[in-house]
């Protein structure tokens, strides 16, 4: 379990007791705030959920069936992270179960014939968003007409710190229909930021190397929205940080590859594309360029 923790340690790449309390409170973190949330939902948007964990939990013991490392903790912490940043126009039961499906079946293909382990959490994103535009493009609609209302959360999260959570932004979309659980960080950015990210002073390059990509993905786009850009950048590095992400990092091709996202990142401006991509990309070629590269 302990070998696939992602972990920069002062001198070299290890393992340190203190990375596994790291990781739990990640987790606690991630459960507390999908639990409160959860719970202050309509009844009608349980299902989809439900329906989502079920096809997570079958996409697990067919992991271990088949003999796959998992850190469950990490893989947990993935599925919760995705429930709470998924635009609430995407979480239906069969968008989001269509979605998982493609994605669970990817990351068998990849491990199975290239060893290219990319996030459950990343290749379920991209397929939501894969699906969406392409039922679009002919004409139906799989999106959720429910939206989420968390009056609680957001005037909470508004009176602390006003970030606009980064789906729900105006530069790209509607923010009603497409505002997510956390609909801003605010609180829990700054818990999940000072737990994780500020651990180690090195990882504020991760946070520098996000700063160039949404910076030059704004000047692509024409447009600059401070609070958007932070909350982009934020999402970035909780994204980053997240237990389990990485079965074989290494810190150097994490940086270089912020370098190589930058001009990609303002083409995916410049054509009006959505922000989330560049995201996206990042962590799909740093897992190609450390498997070619590094041959791990």
């Amino acid at each position: 379990m302990l070998k696939n923790l992602y972990i920069l340690s002062e001198g070299s790449w290890g393992i340190k007791s203190s990375e596994v309390f790291a990781d739990l409170f990640y987790f606690l973190s991630t459960l507390t705030l999908f639990v409160y949330c959860f719970f202050h939902l309509a009844a009608v948007l349980w299902v989809p959920f439900v329906v989502s964990i079920l096809l997570f939990v079958v996409f697990y013991i067919l992991l271990k069936n088949s003999n796959y490392d998992v850190y469950w903790l990490g893989f947990i912490t993935q599925v919760l992270l995705l429930f709470l940043i998924t635009p609430a126009a995407f979480v239906s039961t069969s968008l989001l179960s269509l979605s998982i499906f493609f994605a669970a079946a990817l990351y068998f293909f990849l491990n199975q014939y290239y060893e290219l382990r990319i996030p459950i959490l990343i290749l379920t994103l991209f397929f939501l968003f894969f699906w969406d535009g392409v039922f679009g493009l002919m004409g139906v609609s799989l999106r959720n007409t429910n939206l989420f209302e968390l009056p609680k959360i957001v005037e909470l999260e508004n009176t602390v710190i006003p970030f606009s959570y980064p789906l729900g932004s105006k530069i790209v979309w509607s923010p009603v229909a497409f505002g997510s659980l956390l609909e801003s960080w605010g609180v829990y950015l700054l818990v999940s930021i000072s737990w994780l990210a500020f651990r180690r002073s090195i990882l504020f390059l991760y946070i520098l190397g996000w700063f160039l990509v949404f910076g030059a993905w704004f000047l692509g786009n024409g447009s600059f929205g401070l609070l958007t850009l932070v909350s982009f950048v934020s999402l970035g590095v909780i994204l980053h940080t997240i237990p389990g992400r990485n079965f074989y990092g290494s810190f150097y091709i994490s940086v270089a590859m912020f370098f190589i996202l930058v001009p990609i990142s303002f083409l995916v401006g410049k054509f009006g594309i959505c922000a989330m991509m560049s995201l996206l990309i990042f962590f799909v070629a740093e897992v190609v360029v450390t498997r070619v590269f590094l041959g791990k």
